[in-house]
């Protein structure tokens, strides 16, 4: 081949660059076509007052309905780490006693309360604190549930379209 003869790629600004199969065309033709009607359809919004205010309406309601998912994961995550942290506490702290214990050459029966006990309380207080960091990451879970079937019945209601399940 010489010089001249060579097919250049093109570049992205100048098209689409196809390596010439009939597949890889009809993507290319496809995307052009979805981009070309999402430009069109933008056209249309803008020139239309109220279409524009319903898209800025639209808009800052994705908006807050991202912060709020982004809130709530958030919350999920801290209430896992909260219960990790008590579980980690707890496996320390029983660490620490049991290997005391351990390497304690002057524990008899009679000393042998002390680490007992401390290891009863050290029990009760991170299973009571473990359920109820559970409690509260159920209801977390529930109220998300919860939004999520107030918003499908809202939108639901706001189209004109109410499905009743059996």
């Amino acid at each position: 081949m010489t010089r001249g003869t060579e097919k250049e790629p093109s570049h992205p600004s100048n098209g689409p660059v196809s390596n010439g199969t009939a597949v890889e065309d009809v993507k290319i033709d496809m995307y052009d076509d979805v981009n070309s009607v999402l430009a069109k359809r933008l056209y249309e919004i803008k020139e239309d007052q109220q279409l524009t205010w319903l898209l800025e309406e639209w808009e800052k309601q994705f908006k807050a309905s991202q912060d709020l998912r982004l809130q709530q994961d958030a919350q999920f995550k801290n209430a896992k780490n909260e219960l990790y942290q008590w579980i980690g506490f707890y496996s320390v702290f029983q660490g620490v006693v049991f290997t005391g214990v351990a390497l304690s050459n002057t524990l008899g029966c009679r000393q042998s309360w002390g680490p007992t006990s401390l290891s009863l309380i050290a029990s009760i207080v991170t299973i009571v604190n473990v359920h109820f960091k559970l409690l509260d990451y159920g209801k977390l879970k529930t109220d998300l549930e919860r939004r999520i079937i107030e918003s499908k019945v809202s939108a639901s209601i706001k189209s004109g379209f109410i499905q009743y399940c059996p």
